[in-house]
């Protein structure tokens, strides 16, 4: 292992090239994806509570080859709130994996999350790695699947539109309606709103209004068929029109099954339900 430096990242020219790493090693080599990872790394230091701080570097040679992202929330556990760490961006330039660098980065910042006033640290990462750092699995994978072909058969009942500032508090609304009082989730801000629906928009993002123009659900997500996606209908008419569009723009991209990661109690799917298979 080459001699190497742990710190954290103090100034744009700094955080710059790790957003550079970031968008490398999370985007697999599509130009596309890439450039749209890199746009939303400049713009993340408008991010609320965004500090460069935060970032963990490990540089050889004073270049930037593993990063380490800590952020902080508030989780909803029931009727408990908890103080939460929660670790991303994990990575390492190609040429530097299988040196150790990333391991000694997340020792590192996993000493630094012990000098926070926090309950628990999270993180979603792959199998058979994060155990060595005192991590265990919490929460399983679920995604719902859906012919694309027998959504796209539905008709909408709604129109869907963007999201604008006035719509924010009734999307907020429904989103502790069946997110927070129904399972662990974090807590956002009308400024975190602002920051996901209007500074930073999702990939693709719409709101589902009725005749009177109230939302009655949402639906965002990394991309127009991407499985991480944000679902939520106040009734089976929400859910209806949110399936019906879902399925004509999953066929159009090539994709006969629309897959969304979803948990088996969410209200989404006992309106689906009645819908599709």
């Amino acid at each position: 292992m080459e001699k190497f430096q742990i710190k954290t990242v103090e100034n744009a020219a700094e955080y710059a090239e790790a957003s550079q790493l970031i968008a490398e090693a999370f985007t697999y080599g599509n130009r596309t994806s890439y450039l749209q990872a890199i746009q939303y790394e400049q713009r993340r230091p408008q991010q609320p509570g965004f500090r460069y701080q935060d970032h963990y570097v490990l540089c050889v040679d004073g270049r930037v080859v593993s990063n380490v992202y800590i952020s902080s929330h508030k989780l909803r556990y029931g009727g408990v709130t908890l103080k939460m760490a929660g670790v991303g961006a994990v990575c390492t330039q190609v040429r530097y994996q299988g040196k150790g660098y990333n391991a000694a980065l997340l020792r590192a910042c996993m000493e630094a999350i012990g000098q926070r006033d926090v309950d628990l640290v999270m993180l979603n990462g792959i199998a058979d790695y994060y155990h060595r750092f005192g991590f265990t699995p919490a929460i399983a994978d679920y995604s719902i699947e859906i012919s694309a072909k027998q959504a796209a058969a539905l008709t909408s009942v709604y129109k869907t539109r963007l999201a604008q500032a006035e719509d924010l508090p009734q999307m907020q609304a429904l989103y502790e309606r069946y997110w927070l009082a129904q399972r662990p989730a974090l807590f956002r801000t009308e400024a975190q709103w602002h920051w996901r629906w209007l500074d930073n928009p999702p990939s693709f993002g719409q709101i589902v209004v009725d005749a009177n123009d109230t939302v009655r659900g949402y639906i965002g997500g990394r991309g127009a068929t991407a499985s991480i996606t944000e679902v939520v209908a106040d009734d089976v008419a929400a859910a209806q029109t949110i399936l019906a569009e879902a399925g004509q723009r999953y066929l159009a991209e090539g994709a006969s099954t629309i897959r969304w990661c979803m948990p088996p109690d969410d209200a989404f799917i006992d309106r689906a339900r009645q819908l599709v298979d």
